[in-house]
């Protein structure tokens, strides 16, 4: 039964994980979008400014495998958002749901 949990990818929704990151240059409020985006191929997840084009906006990336399990499924929702920001950081938090057909 584990093998075939394995197999077909993470099935607990929704999926919540918060991430502490550096902020960078950028300016951030409680609130505010975030993207967050898995290199394909990879347990990277990297966190873009909302709204950059193309790699622009690189906040930050990090190697996280379940938070990549969950956005490598084709049938999710996700959203990402600043839930505090302090001087050089953000806590941000991701919740992963299942889509519904």
């Amino acid at each position: 039964m584990r093998l075939l949990s394995l197999l077909s990818g993470p099935t607990k929704f929704p999926f919540r994980k918060s991430f502490l990151i550096p902020k960078g240059d950028y300016q951030f409020k409680e609130g505010d979008a975030i993207k967050i985006w898995n290199k394909p191929n990879t347990d990277t997840i990297s966190f873009y400014v909302k709204g950059s084009l193309e790699g622009d906006g690189l906040i930050s990336s990090l190697d996280n495998k379940t938070t990549s399990n969950y956005l490598k499924n084709p049938d999710v929702n996700v959203s990402c958002g600043v839930l505090k920001v302090t001087k050089n950081n953000i806590l941000t938090g991701v919740i992963i749901t299942k889509k519904n057909k």
